[in-house]
C-alpha cells in the first residue's frame, strides 16, 4: 500500500508498507499527528535529537533526501517507532542528624516516550519538511497505546494483513 504524503514547500512524497511471509496480522500502521510525535519522541531518555537545526546535520540525512526525491516509482519504506515507558525514581530525602539530609525513600514517575527500531532518519526528513501526518508501522501489541498518544483524533490503525489481503 502506498501513502501520499504532503510537504510544506516540495509536493507530495511517497513512503508504502507491504506484505511480508509472514506476522502480517502482527503488524499495524497508524497514521500520526507530528507535533504530538515529536513532542512524545523528545521525551524519550536516551533522545540525541538536536532538534530542528541539526535534523540535516544527521549523517544519513542525503539518504533520506534521494529517497523521498524517487517519488511514486520507488516509495520509501515506514518506520518503525515503539511506544517506551520509563521509570525514574526520584529521591525523597528527610532530615537526618542536625544539618544532613539522607534519602526517606523513591518516588517512581512513569512516562511514555518514542524510540526506534528503524526510520529516525526517514522520520526527521518528514519533520523537517513540514509534513503534518505521516503512517508509522508498529507491532501489532502496541497499535492502541501508538493510536491514542500520537494518532489522529478519531482515527484508527489498520493490521497490515487488512490491508493488503493477498500478496500479487
Amino acid at each position: 500500500m502506498i501513502f501520499r504524503l504532503e510537504t510544506r514547500d516540495r509536493g507530495y512524497v511517497y513512503m508504502r508498507v507491504s506484505r511480508s511471509n509472514y506476522c502480517n496480522d502482527e503488524r499495524a500502521v497508524v497514521e500520526v499527528d507530528s507535533d504530538k510525535f515529536l513532542a512524545l519522541w523528545r521525551r524519550s531518555p536516551q533522545n540525541k535529537n538536536s532538534g530542528e537545526i541539526g535534523w540535516r546535520a544527521e549523517r544519513k540525512y542525503p539518504m533520506a533526501e534521494s529517497g523521498f526525491s524517487a517519488g511514486l516509482d520507488s516509495p520509501v519504506p515506514l518506520a518503525h517507532p515503539h511506544i517506551r515507558i520509563h521509570v525514574d525514581k526520584i529521591p525523597i530525602y528527610a532530615p537526618w542528624l542536625f544539618l544532613f539530609r539522607r534519602v526517606a525513600r523513591f518516588e517512581e514517575k512513569t512516562f511514555e516516550f518514542i524510540d526506534f527500531t528503524d526510520g529516525v532518519t526517514r522520520t526527521l526528513w518528514l519533520l523537517q519538511n513540514g509534513v503534518k501526518v505521516f503512517p508509522v508501522e508498529c507491532p501489532l501489541s502496541e497499535a492502541d497505546q501508538m493510536q491514542r498518544a500520537v494518532g489522529l483524533p478519531g482515527g484508527r490503525y489498520w493490521i497490515v494483513e487488512e490491508l493488503l489481503p493477498f500478496d500479487f
